[in-house]
């Protein structure tokens, strides 16, 4: 066994239906597998291997369990999301976690092993809904090995129960082992590719259903309690670093469906960016120019929007003509639109329903008016303010033959 640490080694056995693992670095490791969840405070974690369209449980350790925690305080934070809510009170994850929240309720001595359970149950579906997905698109690139993460956090008021829940998949990257210079699999720390479903869940007792303002709610069957007691999703919070959210971590493993709609979003997003950009850049016109002019060519040549991608795309490094303007400020008001405006951070973007609100008028004197239709590349070189003999003139490069032959100045 080697040190390494920035990753988490896999060793198979000689059976072909047993995989153990290897947590590199001050972890205890033995020869039998070791199933049972961690209990770190009041968190519950286990982690399930899932390779070759085999599932195993991974071992135990200090490591792994800081490796997870890491996960579930990123999904909190995540940038780049998309809100989700149930497809139906009886699809197989939501029954899984009905029983789960049942047997928590009950304050049963052996929950560890109920949620043991509901972890290998849940493996299990993913690996069943990763094999589905291959065989109805067999063109498809086929979803990677990984290993799923499931941590379970209560906290417990005297009032209600506020449960956060978090189900993540990580892809198994390979990597050249340093000391043996053997190629080996594990969990990149940077840069992972990771899928993630973070439920936000609330039980109280005696509520009545039909008086719950959320929409979406589970009627939870607790032993030796008269009264009703109700599961409130709070949200569900979907998040996948690849460019677009994979389907079959969504539709098959899942079973969810968008809270917005990829059209609804595509015209909330644009028409509140443009909005805020048009009210603050009011008083810096030459920068309003270049800033709307990036934006519009962001939505033009990406199909999958990323709110972080968009400011950094529409913003970035960009240098303020007018010194006034503070573009920080900006960049973070920008970051806060998605909360006030109620679109996701990450969606396909539905270009012909927007195309028509990418065209700009501006008016040039009282007989002409300037329209812009689309996004023009180097446009402080190609549109020019300057002023000949003391007059404003406006300077336009790469003009078509018509436009060229219709205003030429005979020599």
């Amino acid at each position: 066994m080697t040190n390494n640490e920035n990753s988490i080694e896999y060793e198979n056995n000689l059976s072909e239906n047993e995989v153990s693992a290897t947590v590199i670095e001050e972890i205890d490791v033995t020869s039998e597998m070791q199933s049972d969840p961690t209990r770190k405070d009041n968190m519950f974690i286990s982690v399930h291997a899932i390779e070759d369209h085999i599932v195993s449980s991974m071992v135990n350790g200090d490591n792994l369990n800081d490796f997870s925690q890491t996960l579930f305080k990123q999904s909190q934070t995540a940038k780049n999301t998309r809100n989700y809510n149930i497809t139906s009170q009886t699809t197989e994850v939501i029954n899984l976690i009905k029983s789960l929240l049942e047997d928590y309720l009950e304050e049963s001595e052996n929950f560890e092993k109920s949620f043991n359970h509901f972890s290998e149950k849940t493996a299990a579906r993913l690996n069943s809904a990763q094999q589905k997905s291959e065989s109805k698109n067999p063109n498809m690139q086929k979803p990677s090995d990984g290993a799923l993460t499931i941590i379970f956090n209560p906290d417990i008021s005297e009032l209600h129960h506020s449960i956060k829940l978090l189900i993540s998949k990580i892809d198994i990257k390979e990597y050249l082992e340093r000391q043996n210079a053997k190629y080996e699999k594990g969990f990149p720390i940077e840069n992972k590719t990771q899928k993630s479903c973070l439920i936000n869940l609330t039980i109280s007792a005696n509520l009545d259903p039909e008086k719950i303002d959320e929409p979406y709610f589970l009627e939870l069957n607790v032993p030796n309690q008269s009264h009703k007691t109700i599961c409130t999703i709070n949200s569900i919070v979907i998040t996948d670093t690849n460019s677009k959210i994979s389907a079959f971590w969504t539709n098959d493993f899942l079973e969810l469906k968008e809270e917005r709609t990829d059209l609804n979003n595509t015209n909330t997003a644009f028409d509140s960016i443009k909005s805020f950009l048009s009210r603050k850049l009011k008083k810096f016109p030459n920068d309003y120019t270049v800033i709307h002019n990036n934006l519009i060519g962001y939505f033009e040549r990406t199909s999958s929007y990323k709110h972080e991608e968009m400011i950094s795309s529409v913003i970035g490094d960009y240098a303020p003509k007018d010194t006034n303007l503070k573009i920080v400020e900006l960049a973070q008001e920008l970051g806060e639109l998605p909360s006030k405006k109620k679109f996701d951070t990450h969606f396909d973007i539905e270009k012909k329903d927007i195309e028509k609100k990418f065209s700009r008028d501006i008016q040039v004197n009282d007989s002409i008016v300037l329209k812009t239709k689309s996004h023009i590349r180097d446009i402080n070189n190609t549109i020019i303010a300057t002023k000949i003999d003391d007059e404003k003139v406006l300077v336009i490069k790469k003009v078509s033959d018509d436009a060229y032959n219709a205003f030429k100045k005979e020599e």
